[in-house]
């Protein structure tokens, strides 16, 4: 059996490809955003042709948590803030 990925994939220790007895897979560790997109799978032999895609989608996390797990204490932030600001 052949396996062509039509967009080229560089193995590294992120992603890998697997070929064992007919199973072929697209490891990830982990994804980025530019990840995204869809990939697709093409296995031949001579009994014919197989062709699978997927789509992958990541979004970004921000990296700064803007929630607060203490209302009354931003709250309590917030009031001082306002009072502390000098007029204009």
């Amino acid at each position: 059996m052949v396996t062509e990925w039509p967009v080229p994939i560089e193995a590294s220790n992120r992603i890998t490809t697997m070929h064992d007895f007919g199973y072929v897979a697209l490891n990830m560790k982990y994804v980025n955003p530019e990840d995204s997109g869809t990939y697709t799978c093409r296995a031949t032999n001579e009994l014919g042709q197989a062709v699978t895609s997927a789509s992958l989608i990541v979004q970004s996390k921000t990296s700064i948590q803007m929630e607060t797990q203490h209302e009354a204490a931003m709250h309590k932030i917030h009031q001082r803030r306002s009072h502390s600001l000098p007029a204009p």
